[in-house]
């Protein structure tokens, strides 16, 4: 899915930061640092809202969080933690505090003397190493030759750890995952870059360059700490630390958002793994930050001045070095993956529902800046004897108490214009903490009071009246993986899911239709919708990359069929919820119902009705997409990210006022002769208003946006009104839509209709 397709409700974004001193200029003349601020502020304050940030209530003793990490350390590795804190150079790191300069010089002499003390033979045993970032901007591997975008903000990790292991064919230490197991990467360790490659470098990070691996038999030994030389991506990162020397920064949400911010990029290269760790040191102070696709916890800040406190630090480098991935929140056999070579490239084999497959190139990751939410991942997908790859892979985090999407498209299957499934696998719980625990130890992270003058943390600014990362904006877009909170709090746990479904390459934007075959498409759309509700369902994620259109068992050939996939927010039309949040769709699209809606006072629920909304705003939309100027930015102007949802609404129901489709449709929608022609695109127009009047003008002729009797459907009576009013309404659009076609298909049997029409004055 694309980014401006896929923006959702309750978007828990985080914020960019670029480590450019003079931030760049947008067209707009907005700055990314102000842009990236604003970013910033708006998703601090969704998480909040939306209580996906829980911090640990305040402790007279150790963090239970911390308790937990150090509970899996081996005991082995618990006992030396008790004899390292006495080194000095646990003494002269928390020395270094409120210098007022960097101290990660400190910090790498202390990991580098822990790590000493466990590093085994890498040659034989790669072992684990903390990477020093320095100004090196981390990015991401190319995967099966498809390079993936990255945001150009500049965004590192103070310091990270990874695996490695020995390359081969260089005789240097090169990073090991499961990224360059599957296609491992040409640049060692050892391969430092030229100064034309990096001609900012600071003077300080050139006294510490990378040593090479190659001279091993001069006695030159494995370095604990190793230094970041494009040799590690997001894809090799373990864990993530975050250094300060200032104390008083333990608390500030802009660096907590900082961390959250690498984790969910993390995360976005790793599909597989549930949660990231991130440690923040600021001074004589500790937090730990575990990351998960569902929440974010933090632990109390834990003073490093007293033993304990050391004991705690020392034990938390040590975890960093020896847990296990599954520990780290990698899922299990991902450290040693299965795989399988074809035409001399690495796959990878997956087991889904007890059936074999292997992946091939990556067609969707989730989106940047982007932590909670489903992360949907897919894979073009094959079995291993077969040549071609006709199957598509998808890994998903929904909520626990969603339906599986397999167990939904079995009961679908058979249906035309449903997308078939071949397997799907049960769901894989997160049992590290449960929400009795999260109750007892944490409570919901409030957004600080604003005070009389505050100074914004983020960009140096003194704000009269405002808190640190304060924002206006009531809501933020979501992409195509999340959903809004909108339940009373409450902890809605995720499950890792995967599921495999036959493969249709186009999609509704790449197809670029014409009048004709677009309104073919339309009528199957509805039809199809239309199949899904008589089977009890309701889709909910209606967006254009979910449109997917194909020729099969089409008797005419010309035009396509409608096929839906992605069925994980699907729910059942009659019957209890889920008990997960029910606000979901992507915004864009959404019915303006919907939009305005209070779920806790109103009572609406996502019906058949509102599918035919979706529909209609689906197809118009990608009109406008494609249209001229003016309806390309009209088009651009309604996915604004920081809309609330309400404004959101009110632009839809401007696009829809009588002056609007009179004076400003015609000149929003495609005219020229290579886009179908001005003629064609006028039927369209005609048939987008009847559609218009058919869903949202009753019979007293007044726009009406709610849709009578649709609240929750309650017996039988309800079910079958309802049922009743969408029949009617689907009625009327399929008679718009077939008389549109028929008037496209016989152009000149229509010109000389309404010749003769204005000849006899009618």
């Amino acid at each position: 899915m694309s980014h401006a397709e896929s923006s959702r409700v309750g978007q828990q974004s985080l914020p960019c930061t670029t480590s450019s001193s003079t931030p760049a200029k947008s067209r707009g003349g907005t700055s990314e640092g102000e842009l990236a601020l604003k970013r910033a502020e708006s998703a601090m304050d969704t998480l909040t809202r939306n209580h996906r940030i829980w911090v640990e209530k305040p402790q007279t003793c150790r963090s239970p969080m911390l308790e937990r990490l150090s509970a899996k350390l081996d005991a082995e590795y618990a006992s030396l933690a008790r004899r390292l804190v006495e080194v000095s150079e646990v003494a002269t790191f928390l020395a270094s505090a409120g210098s007022g300069g960097s101290n990660e010089e400190e910090f790498s002499s202390l990991v580098g003397l822990l790590t000493e003390g466990i590093l085994g033979d890498a040659e034989q045993d790669p072992g684990v190493r903390f990477v020093r970032s320095g100004n090196e901007p981390m990015r991401a591997r190319v995967d099966y030759g498809v390079e993936i975008k990255t945001p150009g903000h500049g965004l590192k990790p103070d310091f990270f750890t990874s695996r490695i292991r020995y390359d081969d064919l260089t005789g240097d230490l090169a990073p090991l995952s499961l990224s360059t197991i599957l296609q491992p990467s040409p640049t060692a360790l050892g391969d430092t870059p030229t100064t034309q490659e990096h001609p900012r470098r600071s003077a300080r990070l050139a006294q510490h360059p990378q040593r090479s691996y190659r001279d091993r038999s001069q006695g030159c030994e494995s370095p604990p700490v190793l230094m970041n030389h494009r040799a590690f991506r997001w894809n090799d990162i373990q864990t993530i630390w975050e250094i300060k020397s200032n104390s008083q920064e333990i608390n500030n949400r802009a660096v907590w958002a900082s961390i959250v911010l690498k984790a969910a990029e993390t995360m976005r290269h790793q599909w597989h793994r549930n949660f990231v760790l991130g440690f923040i040191a600021c001074g004589t102070k500790l937090r730990l930050l575990r990351c998960s696709r569902a929440s974010v916890l933090i632990s109390a800040a834990t003073d490093l001045e007293n033993q304990a406190g050391q004991i705690a630090l020392v034990e938390c480098i040590l975890s960093a070095l020896t847990l296990s991935p599954t520990a780290l929140g990698f899922r299990g056999g991902f450290d040693s993956p299965p795989t399988i070579e074809i035409d001399g490239r690495r796959h990878l084999l997956v087991q889904v529902g007890g059936v074999e497959f292997v992946l091939g190139k990556q067609t969707v990751w989730p989106h940047h800046d982007y932590l909670v939410g489903r992360a949907t991942t897919v894979h073009l997908a094959r079995r291993p004897r077969d040549r071609e790859w006709k199957y598509c892979f998808k890994s998903s985090w929904p909520y626990a108490a969603r339906p599986h999407e397999g167990e939904i498209l079995e009961k679908l299957r058979g249906i035309q214009g449903v997308v078939r499934v071949l397997a799907w696998d049960q769901t894989v719980a997160d049992d590290d903490i449960d929400a009795s625990q999260m109750r007892e130890e944490f409570s919901y992270y409030e957004k600080p009071k604003p005070g009389p003058k505050q100074q914004n943390q983020m960009s140096g600014t003194d704000q009269e009246g405002s808190s640190v990362l304060e924002s206006t904006d009531d809501s933020l877009f979501a992409d195509s993986d999340s959903e809004e909170d909108v339940a009373p709090p409450s902890l809605h746990p995720r499950q890792h899911r995967q599921i495999v479904t036959t493969y249709i390459p186009a999609s509704l934007p790449t197809s670029q239709l014409l009048p004709l075959p677009l309104l073919h498409a339309w009528k199957s759309l509805y039809k199809t919708i239309d199949l899904i509700s008589l089977a009890g369902f309701v889709h909910r994620d209606l967006s254009p990359t979910n449109v997917r259109l194909s020729y099969h068992n089409n008797p005419n050939k010309r035009y396509p069929n409608v096929t839906l996939i992605d069925f994980d927010l699907a729910s059942p039309i009659v019957g209890p919820g889920t008990g997960a949040p029910d606000k979901t769709g992507t915004v864009l699209f959404m019915p303006i119902e919907i939009l305005e809606a209070d779920p806790t006072t109103d009572g609406v629920r996502h019906q058949e009705l509102h599918e035919d909304e979706v529909a209609f705003w689906l197809i118009f939309f990608d009109i406008l997409r494609r249209g001229s100027r003016a309806g390309r930015e009209r088009y651009t102007s309604s996915r604004d990210p920081y809309m609330t949802l309400q404004q959101i609404a009110n632009a839809k129901v401007g696009t829809l006022t009588f002056p609007t489709r009179t004076q400003r449709w015609p000149k929003w929608f495609p005219s020229s002769e290579a886009q179908g022609g001005k003629e064609a695109w006028s039927i369209v127009r005609e048939v987008c208003d009847e559609i218009y009047h058919i869903l949202m003008v009753r019979e007293t002729g007044v726009q009406n946006y709610a849709y009578p009797s649709v609240g929750d459907v309650v017996g039988d009576e309800g079910i079958r009104r309802h049922r009743l009013q969408h029949e009617g309404t689907l009625h009327g659009i399929l008679r718009a839509l077939g008389r549109g076609i028929e008037r496209l298909e016989s152009p000149e049997d229509e010109q000389n209709l309404l010749a003769l029409t204005t000849v006899l004055g009618l």
